[in-house]
């Protein structure tokens, strides 16, 4: 895929006046300072489709879509992000450098021969004398030839390792840079990436090195960092694009016919090590038609294994979608709360983990459970019509009368009716529109989270105080957390945040959480600002140590009889602690 740099994409954004743009495909109306319209991306009566002309950003108020002028004639056209940007250059007469094949060529084996360079640095660390990382490996039970097979690696605790290598061995700093290595920041300051960090070098399926991603060493990490980043996208690295542990995987996938699909690097690495060879987790970005796409040539099967809770279970139900709605076989494996993959196989070894695998249920029969659990808010009847909605999204028809037959047992309803239900939901979705009827759910936002990331982005003075008050894993909310990360980031670098906000989102949720802060635009005194920031705090403090007091609870209920004396007192002494500050929060917050 060809790639378009951020400069060239920036310039043409600068150039577009999105009013124009979106006239070209719908009637705009002029409403006070906006202008609105039917939304072309679902069914509605009433217009609650609002473009800023002034914040040059759309949004949907009724299903929630929203972004720029790429992003709505991405959408519109359902075409990929470098054709929209080619599109939107076209309509404002914006030439577009040519590519030059061979040189893209001559620049990828460049990338590849520094990221190669780097992992060197990086994994030859390990063997220095560090007791931190010594002490990290032990406490994970990360044993060498792992370190070997994967390429893991440290990035000492300086702001200038890389770059001082690099220096001494003329490598180029520019493609550092590009490669989101070493950051260029304020005053034109260079510095590294990842600084005393464990490091997870990320393969492509030919075996070379695309970027990487960085873990704390300490959980207790005295800077409140994000435990772990990955490298920004690349010419050579695009997230959906990429599987950590695939590389090293692929011939165990292709033998045993199955993908094992993860949430984190260490849950890779702790199952390769108690001989689930099969096993790969997605780069911090939820699972998508690119990764089915790449997975596909592999593998018939895949069997999805998330954590228990809810963001856990909502991963697994909107991944088990995509998979179903393919030619490929999808299975669910659900572990305890407060388990996880890296957890279980440590603590209770392989026999259980292959034990637990074994009771995998068909992705079918984890949606009705999904379902019928989770959105109870549905009547009986709703939550059949949700259950069968995605058999429309299925083309093959052998594999439709499969899923007819399965879903006949699941919810004891005769093949024959469910394929009348289903015909009459098809018929019924193209008499209402031809419409995409897009929907982006952004209900289950915590408002918290949801107000703290607003303060943030109107008042950058709070950004600084945030980082200092709480860690950035108290955000339950991976799209929040990630806009977050990306601010956090760019103010490394620079010292004011944008007018364009647009640029801390790399997906469609995440455009259209920020264009719905952005267009609702209001104006607080200082003190109710303050107020509202400090309540945010408090209740995120309170949302994270429920978590984690939920946590123990479960394992004192499920473990109790498992645990020595000395273990069993210790996890009552941190259950106290817990409880003790979670009255003090409570009665901070009614003051």
């Amino acid at each position: 895929m060809p790639y378009i740099s951020e400069d060239i994409i920036e310039e043409i954004l600068d150039n577009t006046d999105i009013i124009d743009i979106i006239n070209n495909y719908i009637t705009l109306k002029k409403s006070g300072q906006n202008f609105t319209a039917l939304c072309p991306f679902h069914n509605e009566k009433t217009p609650s489709f609002v473009v800023s002309p002034q914040k040059q950003i759309f949004h949907c108020f009724g299903c929630g879509v929203g972004g720029n002028a790429i992003s709505f004639i991405q959408l519109y056209e359902k075409i990929s992000f470098v054709e929209a940007v080619k599109k939107l250059a076209e309509l404002i007469g914006y030439s577009l450098p040519e590519s030059k094949e061979y040189a893209h060529v001559n620049k990828y084996k460049s990338l590849y021969e520094i990221t190669e360079w780097v992992a060197d640095l990086y994994y030859k660390n390990l063997d220095k004398n560090n007791k931190q990382i010594k002490n990290f490996l032990i406490k994970r039970n990360i044993k060498k030839v792992t370190c070997d097979i994967f390429k893991l690696g440290y990035a000492p605790d300086q702001w200038d390792f890389i770059y001082q290598k690099a220096i001494k061995s003329k490598i180029d700093i520019n493609k550092l840079i590009e490669l989101g290595i070493l950051v260029r920041g304020k005053n034109n300051q260079i510095y590294d990436r990842f600084r005393n960090r464990f490091i997870f070098p990320i393969f492509n399926t030919s075996g070379k090195i695309v970027a990487f991603g960085g873990r704390i060493i300490s959980d207790d990490d005295k800077f409140q960092r994000a435990k772990y980043i990955n490298s920004p996208e690349s010419a050579i690295f695009k997230k959906s694009n990429f599987f950590y542990g695939l590389y090293q995987n692929l011939h165990n996938i292709q033998k045993q016919n199955e993908a094992i699909i993860v949430e984190g690097y260490m849950d890779v690495l702790a199952l390769y090590q108690a001989g689930f060879k099969n096993v790969i987790a997605t780069l911090g970005t939820a699972f998508n038609e690119n990764h089915l796409k790449n997975l596909i040539k592999f593998t018939n099967k895949i069997t999805l294994l998330f954590d228990s809770d809810m963001a856990g279970l909502k991963a697994a139900y909107n991944s088990s979608e995509i998979i179903l709605s393919s030619s490929i076989e999808c299975h669910v494996c659900l572990l305890k709360k407060g388990e996880d993959p890296d957890s279980m196989v440590n603590k209770f070894g392989k026999d259980a983990f292959y034990k637990k695998l074994k009771e995998s249920i068909h992705a079918l029969d984890f949606r009705w459970k999904y379902i019928s659990k989770i959105k109870k808010e549905l009547s009986h009847q709703q939550q059949i019509e949700e259950f069968l909605n995605f058999f429309s999204k299925v083309k093959d028809p052998i594999l439709k009368e499969e899923y007819i037959t399965l879903s006949s047992r699941i919810l004891n309803i005769g093949t024959d009716i469910l394929k009348e239900k289903i015909s009459q939901m098809k018929k019924h979705v193209k008499k209402e529109s031809k419409k995409q009827n897009i929907k982006i759910n952004l209900k289950n936002l915590k408002k918290e989270e949801k107000a703290l990331l607003y303060i943030i982005l109107k008042y950058p003075e709070y950004l600084k105080k945030f980082q200092q008050d709480i860690h950035i894993e108290f955000i339950e909310s991976s799209i929040i957390r990630n806009i977050l990360e990306n601010i956090i980031e760019y103010s490394f670098e620079n010292d004011e945040l944008p007018d364009n906000y647009l640029i801390f989102t790399n997906t469609v949720e995440e455009q259209s959480l920020l264009s719905e802060l952005m267009i609702n635009d209001i104006n607080y005194s200082e003190n109710k600002i303050k107020d509202l920031y400090n309540k945010c705090i408090l209740k995120l403090k309170l949302n994270y140590i429920d978590k984690e007091i939920s946590i123990l609870n479960n394992k004192l209920k499920n473990q109790e009889s498992m645990l020595d004396e000395e273990t069993l007192n210790k996890l009552l002494t941190r259950l106290e602690k817990l409880l003790n500050h979670r009255r003090e929060l409570n009665e901070q917050l009614e003051k």
